[in-house]
């Protein structure tokens, strides 16, 4: 076993809190924590979120396609609606 990855297990060991999620649950919130970011609005549970997404990698690239994905999607609409002259409507 190399070095690199013995320690990167005791690291996880000691980041454990009281309450985690395991990746299929953090996959199940992901849509929503991924759209909460981006409007700037945490979720009741934000805080479990990113401490699995900091101890786990293969969530941590899914997070980040999903992410860039919405955050195209947002520019595209944006740049988008800025080209037709739409206006975006801020209140009401």
């Amino acid at each position: 076993m190399e070095q690199k990855t013995f320690t990167r297990w005791i690291e996880t060991i000691f980041e454990t809190q009281e309450h985690e999620i395991d990746c299929k649950q953090f996959q199940s919130y992901l849509p929503a924590f991924v759209e909460a970011e981006v409007k700037g609005e945490p979720l009741s549970h934000t805080a479990v979120l990113v401490n699995h997404l900091h101890q786990c990698r293969d969530c941590q690239e899914i997070y980040q396609g999903l992410s860039f994905v919405v955050k195209a999607e947002l520019t595209e609409t944006w740049s988008s609606d800025a080209a037709t002259g739409s206006a975006i409507p801020i209140g009401d």
